[in-house]
This record gives structure tokens, sequence and C-alpha cells, in this order.
């Protein structure tokens, strides 16, 4: 089962690094900053086909605030702009787990975030909060339809 989740989070990392799958649209030798975080440590970066950015910071270390955002450019035209302002993913409740608290129904330690050509968000969540054991069955694949932000399926 394990390898069979590994080769599935490869296989969605794959899809959704496509060509022209960028803020801006424009394939270019150059790169160009769209996203910085200089505070916490992240490990995921999807963007939509509308150009949506979400971002995942694991539970690794005391310096953490949130395990999913959505990145914005508050207002400015995106082609050009940083994505600088951050929501949390879907929203607050479900990114403020602490010890004692249901991993089922919150993060506990987001580890990636991938989008595909079908407008779904995925999300996967081993809950294992600073590398240690996971945390009382919070382990789980989440797929959202990234249009309405709706949560479709828990694995």
């Amino acid at each position: 089962m394990r390898v069979v989740f590994i080769c599935f989070v490869f296989a969605c990392t794959v899809i959704s690094c496509k060509k022209g799958n960028v803020p801006g649209g424009q394939n270019s030798d150059r790169l160009s900053l769209v996203y910085e975080d200089s505070v916490y440590q992240l490990t995921g970066v999807a963007v939509t086909e509308d150009k949506r950015l979400f971002v995942n910071y694991p539970l690794w270390s005391d310096i953490y605030k949130y395990a999913v955002v959505e990145a914005s450019t508050g207002g400015a035209k995106q082609d050009d702009a940083v994505y600088a302002n951050k929501m949390p993913y879907p929203d607050e409740t479900y990114n403020s787990w602490h010890e004692g608290d249901n991993g089922q129904s919150k993060w506990v330690c987001v580890q990636s975030v991938v989008t595909d050509d079908e407008g779904y968000l995925w999300v996967v969540d081993p809950a294992a909060p600073k590398m240690k054991n996971v945390y009382d069955g919070g382990q789980k694949l989440v797929k959202f339809n990234a249009g309405d932000n709706s949560i479709v399926k828990t694995y």
C-alpha cells in the first residue's frame, strides 16, 4: 500500500509540472519571482489553470503557522505580480491542529500540494509532525474541487 501511495504522489507531481502551467502562462528561459517566504519552510507549490497558487508548509519545527495556504497577488495583475498575500486553505479551522486535536479533520503535517488537469487540488498529509510518528490516524490524501474549494474525497 505504501508503494502505491508513493507512486501516486510521484505521478501527481509529474502531471502538475507540465509546460505553461506557471503564472503569466509564458515559457521563458529566465526565471522570475512569483512567491517567496523567508520565514517558514515550504515543501510544495501548486498552480491551477486559472493561476491560483497553493503552498504547503510541513510541521517540522516550532517555526510554523499554517499547513496549506492560497497565495494571492492582493489585486495586482497576476502576470506581473508577486503572490504575497497568504490565506489558510481551505480555512483557518483546517489549519489549526494542535497535539490532542483530531488529526482526521485538520492538517497535521502536510508534505505536498499538487494540481491536476481536471481542476482538482490534491493535498498529501502524512500526519507525522516534527518528522516523528504518524499522529493518531491523521494521515490522508485530500482531493479538493479547486473551483468551489469543496472536499471531493479524503483517502
